[in-house]
């Protein structure tokens, strides 16, 4: 009976929180609900009538009615969940809790359990209680489960679709056989293409975040109204993005960089140019441009280069720079005319990287010969989880975007060294191609402003007589 009593204990008695709901109510709330603790003290409970006291651990509410407040309970006695679908159980406010805790009185005006304790509170305890209810209805809203972090993806149909499904599940399974990231397994819950049947199926199974996703713009705009964070996506940047992206790779304006310094190299500085982007990521071009007056931008058919930083719209050239992931999408609809293509690819490693870690080879075999698509993914999961595990058991969509940026760089030998908020450190190798001949060289990894590595290139002889 003793256990079971002490499972039961729900509150405590707390004479010292302040009398209105400060910025850390929810963090005072945490420490009565998991440790039964207040300013790293035991609190107290006591039963009726024998006015037995119960201190610390034994009386936190997480210990019957679960850390997740989901409800629980030990010898036969059920605990109820006091969050229920995004939200506090109905009618679950500061009077109903503090005469639960004080008179023994249900929300149905029954009286509770007798081996329910009786608590002397002030309303700034209940009111951190309910402020922890409230963070933990949130995390039952975004796929956290006491046994389960979700992640949801958008994938197309295809062999890509069956090589990063493997992957995760390898991922997921040397996270199960180690006891999951603090006792969770991960799921990924891979979505509908279709944006109604995504929506439904995301309102049934909430999610954590998406992650490595390659949605469509019209579901990807769905499923932003959603709020969730978009962790490592594959598909390309083509403008700004909302606040919650953390992308693997360098920015697109430190591509757009390299592809205008290669076109300039390219061509001498001189010739006809256009280039199809956002506005706000040409300004970040304009320096640039400005100190090579002979390069005339234009538009139309027939110039010497066209430097594309989003999908076209019957842009035409003989040269076209693109990032590697943009072409990828618009490469069946590239012209005929166009005889050379140059593409960053912000995924290859720079001179000296260190040998992937053993972590990376366990998930991918050997790395090298792996393909740049799961090394992306590779990476991305192992920094992903890095993160998981310095958050510990408190997981929400705002701390995981705060975890990962605060590991600062990470390494992991699969791409290269990742930040959250990539600075003077982000680069690419730049890759020319020549459709007529199928001949290809690289210029390795490098930053903007670097002279290029020693990497051997394309030489077109006919160059200057084109023109």
């Amino acid at each position: 009976m003793k256990g079971l009593v002490r499972a039961l204990a729900l509150a405590l008695i707390v004479s010292t929180l302040p009398a209105t709901r400060s910025p850390s109510a929810e963090t005072t709330g945490g420490g009565l609900w998991r440790d039964g603790q207040l300013a790293g003290r035991p609190v107290e409970a006591r039963l009726e009538p024998t006015g037995q006291v119960l201190r610390g651990k034994t009386v936190a509410c997480a210990r019957c009615h679960g850390s997740e407040a989901e409800g629980g309970g030990e010898g036969g006695v059920r605990a109820p969940a006091l969050v229920r679908r995004g939200a506090r159980s109905p009618g679950l406010d500061e009077a109903t809790l503090a005469r639960a805790l004080t008179f023994g009185i249900g929300l149905d005006g029954r009286r509770l359990h007798p081996a329910m304790p009786r608590y002397a509170l002030e309303s700034a305890a209940v009111d951190a209680l309910l402020a922890e209810l409230d963070r933990l209805a949130r995390r039952s809203i975004e796929g956290v489960a006491p046994r389960r972090l979700r992640f949801a993806t958008v994938w197309p149909a295809g062999p890509v679709r069956e090589s990063l499904h493997a992957l995760v599940e390898r991922w997921r399974h040397l996270i199960l056989v180690e006891g999951g990231i603090f006792h969770r397994e991960v799921e990924l819950l891979v979505l509908p293409n279709e944006t109604t049947a995504a929506l439904a199926t995301l309102g049934r199974q909430p999610a954590l975040a998406l992650l490595l996703d390659d949605a469509p713009a019209d579901l990807l705009a769905a499923l932003r109204g959603r709020e969730l964070p978009e962790l490592f996506p594959l598909r390309p940047a083509y403008g700004r993005e909302p606040g919650s992206v953390r992308r693997l790779g360098a920015p697109l304006a430190v591509e757009a960089r390299l592809l205008l310094e290669a076109l300039i190299d390219d061509l001498d500085g001189r010739g006809t140019i256009d280039i199809v982007a956002e506005p706000e990521l040409v300004a970040t071009l304009e320096p640039l441009l400005e100190r090579h007056p002979a390069l005339v931008r234009t538009s139309g058919p027939g110039v010497d280069a066209l430097l594309l930083l989003r999908p076209p719209a019957g842009a035409r050239a003989r040269r076209i720079y693109a990032p590697v992931d943009l072409l990828a999408r618009v490469g069946p609809a590239l012209p005929a005319a166009a005889e050379r293509i140059v593409v960053t690819d912000p995924r290859a490693l720079p001179p000296g990287s260190p040998e992937p870690s053993p972590r990376a080879r366990r998930l991918l075999g050997d790395p090298a010969t792996a393909g740049p698509l799961l090394r992306h993914a590779g990476a991305a999961l192992l920094v992903l989880e890095t993160a998981l595990r310095r958050l510990g058991r408190d997981v929400t969509r705002a701390r995981l975007l705060a975890a990962l940026d605060e590991l600062g760089t990470v390494t992991t030998g699969l791409v290269p060294p990742w930040s959250a908020r990539p600075g003077p450190e982000a680069g690419a190798a730049v890759i020319r191609i020549d459709r007529r001949t199928g001949e290809r060289s690289i210029d390795p990894w490098r930053r903007p402003g670097e002279a290029p590595n020693a990497g051997r290139r394309l030489e077109d002889e006919n160059r200057r007589s084109e023109r």
